[in-house]
């Protein structure tokens, strides 16, 4: 009989304290929604921009706390947040519109993702995909990253970059250079170089490592693309000869 009513007091009197400290310990109380889950932007090109928006609600018992909205993905340059609040606070049954705002950085279907993190028992990092097409000129830089791998000090070795309009407009380079000790570019192309749609050219790249420990270069390519200028990776190591 003690146990039973034990019981009987945990489950009637105590009921609320209970919720508020399954609430605290676990977020279960606050709850996020967010919708639509996809943005459609159009097929637009260089200079033109679309605004999309998606809604997070907080539909929980709890306030939400929004942490962080970023954009993330390889194609995220296209999109940018409009909000002027990286995090905020929402009590039950607010709601607060993001904006997102898209300008082709790249050609062909670009896709990213607009992560909402919160405190939210139900979904802690939400994701909005975020869909588009550019109609513009684009460079693809390829190999990126570049392993060059391990080379004694002061041996040349010689590697090939090839740079490729990936995108259904020309494009104009008017600059291609080299940074990082170690890394030259050999003869290049007369500037400006004309690239049409699925046009390619290359570039030589020698590298020859001046010290034992792993080094790094870019290759950096300007052009008119909304880019603007687009780098790619290099890196490699030298080694000492035995004595």
């Amino acid at each position: 009989m003690r146990w039973i009513g034990v019981l009987g007091v945990i489950g009637c009197g105590a009921e609320n304290n209970l919720t508020e400290l399954k609430d605290s310990n676990n977020n279960d109380g606050v709850t996020i929604e967010v919708e639509p889950r996809t943005l459609q932007f159009s097929a637009l090109t260089e200079g033109e921009q679309e605004v999309l928006s998606f809604t997070i609600r907080s539909v929980g018992i709890d306030p939400l706390d929004v942490n962080l909205i970023e954009v993330i993905g390889d194609q995220a340059a296209s999109f940018t947040l409009l909000t002027t609040e990286p995090n905020f606070t929402l009590e039950p049954t607010e709601e607060r519109t993001i904006d997102v705002s898209f300008s082709p950085m790249d050609a062909n279907q670009i896709y990213a993702e607009a992560l909402v993190t919160s405190n939210a028992g139900n979904e802690e990092q939400a994701l909005v995909a975020l869909q588009a097409e550019g109609i513009i000129g684009a460079l693809d830089i390829s190999p990126d990253p570049l392993n060059l791998g391990e080379h004694y000090v002061g041996c040349e070795v010689e590697n090939e970059i090839t740079i490729t309009n990936v995108g259904n407009r020309a494009v104009t380079i008017s600059d291609i250079s080299q940074l990082g000790d170690g890394f030259e570019l050999g003869q290049t192309n007369t500037f400006p170089l004309t690239l049409q749609p699925a046009e390619l050219t290359t570039v030589d790249l020698t590298f020859m490592p001046l010290q034992e420990p792993e080094v790094t270069g870019q290759l950096m390519v300007t052009s008119d693309e909304p880019m603007g200028t687009r780098i790619a990776e290099q890196f490699g190591s030298g080694l000492l000869q035995d004595q």
